[in-house]
């Protein structure tokens, strides 16, 4: 029986893209140890306990940010474990250790992307040369490793992202009609939408730029909103004000604030295209659930944000640095409304590339090698 440990900081107390990629993954491999008899064993350092939907409680183990224990108890239990796949790069004092008292046993990284794409203190990346294998959610990122860390090509294998269907539900025809009626909505409009968190250290994910391109849009006439979803520091809520402000947008530009996961389709159902012209993307499940609801898409073409609309064919891929280029996106999007051929061509698309049963089976073809 093939034993097999996924180690992460955080996947059920956290609500980004890492902690979202780390719930599939655990999924995928509750789903295995059902169908394939492998022992299976999840460990979080920050979480306290797990979702019953995701996982058996048998399978996981939280060390509610213990780190100095978590990472000792989790050695004596993965010990002689035939694989285990560290969440990220910060995770790598386990791999060492791991390498120098259980030989046999085969560990892997996930990179994310920003985490391995810039200088990295000397430890991380010899961890990253050292290992087994890096799992990369991008291409992009995948360069990065081979480039920057000179990690042997060999290493790296595209593991990309995923989304779970049975997650992305029908809107709630009331909360939509609520929406509607709250944000006086009207059908006339061409309603944009980003989902983003928002602080100083998220500002290459371009909502500023979007923000100056709608004050152009509104000069021009058009009839515009802007839909400003996630999480948002107190700083930078100043500062979108004020943009919001100079650009005369206070009747185009709404922040909503956080939407859970629950009401985030509604608001999919409420908007017409997706923005987020990134340069700092690793993968960006965002933008393929955006194409999954019918929405047009627009994207940053440097990150690894042009692989998850598949270079083009879910999106339009603009220079994320270009005001002009963002600006100009966005106009050509005006009068963009979801068509069912629009949305069946992007879902065909999803199944083919980024479904959670390939995931599944990259996972497994993982395992089976070693």
């Amino acid at each position: 029986m093939k034993k097999i440990a996924f180690i992460t900081l955080k996947t059920f107390s956290g609500v980004g893209g890492i902690e979202q990629f780390n719930k599939y993954v655990t999924k995928c491999l509750q789903e295995l140890a059902d169908s394939h008899q492998f022992q299976v064993k999840v460990f979080s350092v920050y979480d306290d306990k797990a979702d019953a939907a995701i996982i058996d409680a048998k399978h996981f183990k939280g060390y509610k940010q213990r780190k100095i224990f978590a990472v000792l108890d989790i050695i004596r239990q993965v010990r002689g474990f035939d694989i285990v796949i560290l969440g990220h790069v910060l995770l790598w004092p386990i791999g060492e250790i791991l390498n120098l008292v259980s030989k046999n046993t085969k560990w892997y990284f996930f990179a994310h992307g920003i985490e391995v794409w810039n200088d990295i203190p000397a430890r991380q990346r010899s961890a990253l040369q050292k290992c087994t294998g890096i799992l990369s959610v991008s291409q992009f990122t995948a360069d990065a490793l081979i480039n920057k860390q000179e990690v042997d090509a060999n290493k790296v294998t595209l593991f990309y992202n995923a989304v779970d269907k049975e997650r992305l539900q029908n809107a709630n025809e009331n909360l939509l009609q609520e929406l509607r009626i709250k944000y006086n909505i009207r059908t006339e409009e061409t309603v944009f939408i980003t989902v983003s968190r928002m602080s100083e250290k998220e500002r290459g994910k371009g909502y500023p730029l979007v923000i100056k391109a709608m004050g152009e849009l509104v000069k021009q006439g058009k009839e515009v909103r802007h839909l400003l979803i996630g999480t948002i520091t107190p700083e930078e809520k100043i500062y979108i004000h004020r943009l919001i402000e100079d650009n005369q947008l206070a009747d185009h530009i709404i922040l909503t604030g956080y939407v859970s996961d629950d009401n985030l389709p509604a608001y999919y159902a409420l908007a017409d295209v997706f923005v987020m012209p990134s340069k700092k993307e690793g993968f960006g499940i965002v933008y393929i659930e955006a194409a999954w609801y019918g929405l047009q898409v627009i994207a940053g073409n440097e990150d690894g944000s042009k692989e998850a609309v598949l270079n083009g064919k879910m999106g339009i891929l603009v220079n994320p640095h270009l005001q002009e280029a963002i600006y100009d996106a966005m106009l050509r999007s005006i009068g963009f409304k979801k068509n069912l051929q629009k949305t069946d061509y992007n879902r065909r698309l999803i199944d083919e590339h980024f479904s959670l049963e390939k995931m599944r089976r990259r996972l497994e073809d993982l395992i089976e090698k070693v």
